[in-house]
């Protein structure tokens, strides 16, 4: 076990796609004792009533998809994977 310590990290990541809004996910890495807690935030400006329409119409399929993704990144690291 490393005694080394360090401070919260952030990265946050534009999102590419065909929607014509705007688009982040947000990873931060916030230390908690010899434990790491990693926290995922997604945001999204919606330019008018269809994008609205877009973000709530399939918020289900978002949640979906960014709790996957969060627990396959917190399985890669629990075995050591890049």
């Amino acid at each position: 076990m490393s005694s080394r310590k360090f401070e919260a990290k952030r990265v946050l990541v534009r999102q590419a796609d065909r929607v014509a809004d705007r688009s982040w996910l947000q990873f931060e890495a916030i230390p908690e004792g010899d434990r790491t807690r990693l926290v995922q935030t997604a945001y999204f400006a919606p330019t008018g009533f269809l994008g609205w329409l877009y973000w709530y119409g399939i918020y289900v399929v978002h949640a979906l998809i960014f709790s996957g993704l969060i627990s396959v990144i917190a399985r890669d690291v629990e075995h050591g994977l890049p």
